[in-house]
């Protein structure tokens, strides 16, 4: 709805507020009671990128001040007031380029959603989704392949100053005691923070060795997730994914009778494969929090259960039925081979 200058999008959790120039001033995390952006708010913002050297390849290292906020002529419409899902459209023209981002609130969800449509048109311009939250922390944690890794907030010593851009793969989160947020994205992988601001860069325009490169259409997907606790409580792994991966309706019915079942630790599944040679499944999974604890595997229809490496060469003794616990250390990848019961 609007107030006044003002589109509002909310719902029993949050409260998004967006001024007339696309800009998200305010997003209220209903359920804590708090404020989660800076004066800042969310926004984008274009920044020259003229590295020393491998233009493809590399990030300039001081973007320093001269980043242009997006803030030109735009229009903010409303595309959605149902009960279930709330949508706000800004599309500008900025430069040669055409940005649309859409920000959703659904019902029952922790997130502000963004789907950002881009029709990029600049050459050596890094445009960057820069978010400032209200939250004062040391250092963020960025995912990492079946893990996580602390990352600093501040450019105090070279080794930090190196760290002006970051990969992450599907989130990126900073936290203080008790509470957080998370930046989900499904498909960008170069991330910033610098003090209370979260960037994630979304398009360049290298000009070598494609001096067409980033040219033409991206569409990104993207989240604020704020959270109670830090990202270990909030199970911001467990976002993550689900923004990659979102379930899908199946056209009939799914017979799951007879399906293996984990419980106990809380682990995220990797893949469920059949085996190289063809004996069996493999199932794999990973500890995702830096935790350790025991995961119950019950083993349903399958007779017997034999833990394996990445390979899937046998490490360990072959466990039967109908319920294995299984220790499993901090981030920890840990594979089974599954074989039916013989009859």
């Amino acid at each position: 709805r609007t107030e006044g200058d003002r589109v509002v999008l909310e719902h029993a959790g949050l409260r998004a507020e967006f001024s007339p120039d696309g800009t998200l001033t305010r997003l209220l995390d209903r359920g804590a009671g708090r404020e989660v952006l800076g004066p800042a708010g969310h926004r984008l913002v274009a920044y020259p990128d003229l590295p020393y050297a491998w233009d493809a390849w590399d990030v300039a290292r001081d973007l320093g001040p001269d980043g242009e906020p997006l803030l030109g002529p735009c229009t903010v419409q409303l595309t959605a007031t149902g009960p279930l899902r709330g949508g706000v459209r800004v599309t500008r023209q900025w430069r040669d380029s055409v940005v649309t981002q859409e920000f959703t609130l659904d019902a029952g969800q922790p997130q502000l959603d963004v789907t950002l449509h881009l029709d990029w048109q600049e050459r050596h311009t890094l445009l960057r989704a820069e978010t400032q939250v209200n939250v004062h922390a040391h250092e963020a944690w960025a995912e990492t392949a079946m893990g996580a890794q602390p990352r600093p907030t501040h450019r105090n010593m070279p080794a930090d100053a190196a760290q002006f851009e970051v990969s992450a793969h599907r989130w990126l989160d900073l936290s203080e005691p008790g509470y957080g947020v998370s930046l989900l994205n499904d498909g960008r992988y170069g991330h910033s923070v610098l003090g209370d601001t979260l960037a994630l860069s979304l398009a360049r325009g290298p000009m070598w060795p494609d001096p067409r490169a980033d040219l033409g259409q991206h569409t990104v997907r993207y989240a604020l997730y704020p959270h109670g606790g830090d990202w270990r409580a909030a199970h911001t792994p467990r976002a993550g994914f689900e923004l990659n991966s979102p379930l899908l309706a199946h056209p009939g019915t799914l017979d799951l009778r007879g399906a293996s079942a984990l419980s106990g630790l809380d682990v995220m599944l990797s893949s469920l494969k059949p085996a190289q040679d063809g004996q069996g499944v493999i199932l794999r999974v990973y500890e995702a929090r830096g935790q350790r604890g025991t995961l119950r595997i019950d083993l349903g229809a399958a007779g017997t259960l034999e833990p394996v490496n990445l390979l899937e060469d046998p490490t360990g003794p072959v466990h039967g039925g109908p319920v294995c616990e299984v220790p499993v250390r901090p981030f920890e990848i840990l594979s089974v081979r599954l074989r039916p019961a013989v009859p």
